[in-house]
């Protein structure tokens, strides 16, 4: 039995005694408990009731190991006997029998028995709390009923200590806020250690564990491997929970691979190549990990998650290292060594990684070190298209062969051979499984050189990238299929020639032949010829002679020789030939070789010429610049004679009885000119130019007949030799728009124009130039105005007289220069001293100058321009020519030709003077000996009047009028404007007598 279950006995055996005392000892007492209880000395109290019942524990009390001994609850007896504690009824302690103090007297009990039913109430709530809203809703209890004010305010006693107790313990829970405090582990620790759990708290605690999501008994230490949750509640449900993992196992590898990156063989590595080394784990880890290759200094891998082909994720660490055997202390031929440390889990647990934990598949695994480039076996070269007459391979080739390189190594290669064919890079050897070897090959060409074929196989390396040495011919190592000799061209000529072998032993010209003939043709080669040439030799109408040719030793040279008689039927012009057929050693057959194709200075060809020369063109042709048909003074005459073909030698020519060798002018194919120049002497005389040309002989000794004016072409048969230089015979200046006819010269203003005319009796190679003043001009050919029947050519140039010639007034002088004739002999300068115009002219005008006159005439009156009586008029101007003079009363008009004339009537006359080039003046006079005119008009006789009279006043040259004595202004004259005849005109309507006067300028009244 637990030390509960014996407290709760004591408790109730105890209360049975007291109450049964209680009971028992007040035999007369009312059995209602409720009311104050009365203590045996006669007091009374107000002692709690005991209802005779045995307080029950709760279920947790009944477990609980910390209960005390005696039960809380506290019974309150009636005082007595010194065994009670109740009160008396007026609150005084009553005095026990056995002389203790008695209860409290006179004290109300319900305070009591109301806080420890509210204390009790909280107890059962504390005790049946599941969760937080339990624990609040006590709380609430709590401060709705005010228990701690209560049992604060208590009397103080025993009965107040003890619900004070009761209510601190309630209180400890209630007001308990703080986690309990785990220790031993961090929250979310990793270790590889086991793990001892502390829990600190005030209250009891609760303890849960779950090891990898399942529920574990929880004990400590803890040992097993996983994933822990250890959750620690009070008795206030407050809640700590740590998370922690314990893993003692180092991380799984999944696979480490270790590989060549730099090859194709990855299992082979060199210097200079990627190593790369990848290890794959299905956890990750905290650390870096470090990678060592040989005895070289550690370095970091690079590591991340990834689900590389794979639906799992995996972490993954790896590196690229470059392989450098000499400073890792890698060993040839032996595996490289990789170590792998610092693969730290998060635990701490290490995986040490070396060669034992390389994943091996059919293409990665464990990697050797290889430092040595592969080395050549075997190398040959054969010509694989032929065969000799015992059926060996050729070791010579020719374009189109096939030459096969062959090449063996003590190893495979990973980069495959680059061969070179005479220093040009061909192509790719390939490998070839049935033969174990690399080959290539090799197609000649026309292009190859010829000789030994060099080659030069390079760039190829073994896996591991170590580098071979480049192979050449030395290195051919084969005893038959070695050195190969390309031989693509076909033979060629070295020399070619044809000569006349008749003329070559006379000492005339071997390039030329005619009938019966002896011809040789020679071609050289610089290598003999397995095949000889044949020569066709191709005569008139497509007929073809083939004949062979021989070799010959002494002049090492291949000959043919043949007559040219009629059998071969040769045409004029080279002897055309074609020589084929011919083949070296190698079976190249040589090209075609014409006429064309011949080297020989000496002998380049051979003309067959059987025709005299014929003549094709002649030509004279004079130096002059004008006209090359005509000669003057000073020119060439050059005589030019065109034949069909080259002569043997240059004609003689005679030009007007002199002797000249010709020169060869022009030669080409068809085309052969022989000319002579002639300086013409001072002394030939005029007309035409005469010539013989003789000695026209071809290279084949053919004879032409001689060449003179009288069998020339026809229209070029003549050279007129001219020394006379060209003058007019009419030379001539007139103004443009003349038309007098009499007068010796024209007279011009500036701004008309003017006519230069000159006649010539032959027409000009060049028009002359006119010169007027400071400017040139051009003349031109009057087609109109010549005759050429009549041998009449003129030239004419109209010129407008400018200010800018300079000229003064006065005759225009001119002069005119610069004509030449058809041959070029130019006139002596014209001027107006040589002005011959006649009858005969085409012209009508015939002036013989033209006079410049820009001052117009002036007129000299010597009675001023008004006067009484007569009126002397002198016009002064040397050009005079006319004047006109008109009254201008009556409009009558007169010419007058005098430079002097004399006015009488009286009028006003306007009078124009004119000169001779168009001047004009002109000048307003008048006469006037009359007195003004005056009139009087209204309704009236003899002066006298009724009403209003008009007065009028007239004079050409009226300057006053008074009205009585009044004096008109005369501003109110008027005029006609152009004789000065005023008038004056007013009106008066006022009754008296009027006296008007009109006067002139001259004094006249009326």
């Amino acid at each position: 039995m637990d030390k509960k279950k014996i407290a709760l006995i004591v408790v109730v055996l105890f209360l049975l005694i007291g109450l049964g005392s209680f009971v028992f000892a007040n035999p007369d007492q009312d059995n209602d408990l409720e009311g104050p209880g009365v203590s045996e000395d006669g007091g009374t109290g107000d002692g709690e009731v005991i209802d005779g019942t045995e307080p029950t524990a709760t279920p947790e009390e009944e477990n609980d190991d910390s209960a005390t001994e005696t039960d809380p609850i506290t019974t309150y007896g009636n005082g007595g006997n010194g065994n009670g504690t109740g009160a008396g009824n007026n609150g005084t302690t009553g005095a026990g029998n056995d002389g203790t103090t008695g209860g409290v007297g006179n004290t109300d009990m319900s305070q009591y028995d109301d806080a420890r039913r509210i204390i009790e109430e909280l107890e059962n709530r504390v005790h049946s709390m599941q969760n937080k809203d339990d624990s609040n809703a006590a709380v609430d209890y709590r401060t709705e009923t005010d228990i701690i004010e209560m049992v604060n305010n208590l009397p103080e006693g025993t009965e107040k200590d003890e619900l004070m107790n009761r209510l601190d313990a309630i209180n400890k829970v209630l007001d308990d806020t703080t986690a309990p405090v785990i220790t031993g582990i961090n929250n979310h620790d990793v270790t590889k250690e086991n793990v001892t759990i502390n829990v600190t708290d005030d209250n009891d605690v609760t303890i849960t564990a779950t090891l990898d999501g399942e529920e574990i008994e929880f004990t400590t230490p803890l040992t097993a491997e996983g994933h822990y949750v250890v959750t620690v509640t009070d008795k206030n449900f407050n809640t700590t929970t740590v998370e922690f993992t314990i893993d003692k196992t180092p991380i799984a590898l999944d696979w480490l691979y270790v590989l060549n990156n730099s090859g194709t063989d990855y299992k082979v590595i060199g210097d200079g190549q990627k190593l790369y080394v990848e290890l794959v784990f299905s956890e990750e880890f905290t650390s870096t990990p470090m990678i060592q290759i040989g005895n070289a200094e550690a370095v970091e891998m690079s590591c991340h998650w990834t689900n590389w082909q794979t639906e799992k994720q995996y972490f993954k660490c790896d590196a690229t290292i470059t392989i450098d055997g000499s400073t890792m202390g890698l060993e040839n031929g032996k595996e490289v060594p990789v170590q792998i440390t610092n693969v730290l889990d998060a635990a701490g647990n290490e995986t040490v990684l070396t060669n034992e934990n390389i994943t091996e598949t059919e293409k990665y695994g464990h990697v050797i070190y290889d430092n040595q480039a592969p080395e050549m076996e075997v190398l040959r070269l054969t010509n694989v298209s032929r065969k000799d007459e015992n059926g060996a391979w050729l070791q010579v080739a020719k374009a189109g062969d096939i030459v096969r390189v062959i090449v063996q190594f003590n190893e495979n290669l990973a980069t495959l051979p680059t061969l070179k064919v005479n220093g040009t890079e061909v192509g790719v050897m390939k490998y070839d499984s049935n033969m174990q070897s690399y080959t290539y090959d090799y197609k000649v060409t026309e292009n190859d050189v010829n000789g030994v074929m060099q080659i030069e196989i390079s760039n190829y390396a073994d896996a591991a990238g170590n580098v071979g040495d480049t192979l050449t011919n030395k290195d051919i190592n084969h005893d038959t299929q070695n050195q190969v000799v390309i031989d693509t061209v076909a033979p060629e000529y070295a020399a070619m020639g044809i000569f006349n072998w008749t003329n070559d032993n006379d000492g005339t010209d071997r390039t030329y032949a005619t009938k019966n003939e002896h011809i040789r043709l020679y071609v050289s080669f610089p290598e003999m010829l397995a095949t000889n040439p044949k020569v066709d030799i191709y005569g008139m109408d497509g007929k073809v002679t083939t004949l062979d040719l021989s070799y010959s030793e002494a002049a090492k040279f291949y000959f043919v020789e043949f007559d040219t008689t009629e059998e071969f039927a040769l045409p004029e012009g080279k002897i055309n030939f074609k020589i084929y057929g011919y083949a070296d050693e190698a079976g190249n057959v040589g090209v075609e070789l014409t006429q064309d194709m011949t080297t020989s200075k000496e002998y380049p060809y051979v003309i067959y010429d059987s025709v005299a020369p014929v003549k094709t063109n002649l030509l004279f042709h004079s130096s002059n610049a004008n006209n090359n048909q005509l000669a003057k003074p000073g020119d060439y005459f050059g005589v030019y004679l065109t034949v069909n073909e080259e002569l043997r030698e240059n004609p003689t020519f005679v030009i007007n009885g002199v002797e000249y060798q010709a020169n060869q002018f022009y030669h080409a194919d068809g085309v052969h000119q022989y000319s002579a120049v002639y300086e013409i002497p001072a002394n030939t005389p005029a007309g035409e130019m005469t010539f013989t040309i003789s000695n026209i002989v071809d290279k084949a000794g053919n004879v032409m007949a001689d060449v003179t004016n009288e069998n020339a072409d026809e229209g070029v048969n003549t050279i007129v030799y001219d020394n006379v230089s060209p003058g007019p015979r009419v030379v001539g200046i007139t103004g443009f728009f003349a038309e007098a006819e009499d007068a010796d010269a024209h007279y011009i203003t500036t701004g008309e124009s003017v006519r230069i005319l000159t006649y010539y009796d032959e027409k000009l190679g060049t028009a002359p130039m006119v010169k007027i003043g400071n400017k040139e001009f051009q003349t031109y050919y009057a087609e109109q105005s010549s005759s050429e029947e009549n041998g009449s050519y003129a030239y004419y140039a109209d010129i407008k007289i400018t200010e800018d010639l300079g000229l003064s007034d006065g005759e225009i002088q001119f002069s005119i220069y610069g004509h030449k004739d058809a041959a070029g002999n130019e006139g002596r300068a014209y001027t107006n001293a040589d002005v011959t115009y006649t009858e005969s002219s085409p012209y009508e005008i015939r002036y013989d100058k033209v006079i410049l006159d820009n001052v117009a005439p002036e007129f000299n009156v010597t009675s001023g321009t008004h006067s009484e009586n007569t009126m002397e008029i002198t016009i002064t101007d040397v050009n005079f020519d006319y004047a006109v003079v008109v009254n201008q009363d009556n409009g009558v008009s007169e010419n007058v030709y005098k430079k002097e004339f004399t006015l009488q009537q009286e009028a006003t006359y306007h009078i124009y003077a004119y000169d001779k080039a168009g001047n004009e003046a002109d000048l307003w006079v008048a006469i006037d000996n009359e007195n003004p005119t005056v009139t009087v008009s209204g309704i009236g006789v003899d002066g006298y009047y009724r009403s209003e009279v008009t007065i009028q006043a007239f004079d050409k040259f009226l300057t006053s009028v008074k009205v009585n004595e009044d004096t008109v202004d005369r501003s109110s004259f008027t005029s006609d404007g152009r004789n000065e005849n005023f008038s004056y005109e007013t009106t008066v309507n006022e009754e008296g007598t009027y006296t008007v006067t009109a006067t002139d300028k001259y004094g006249h009244s009326s």
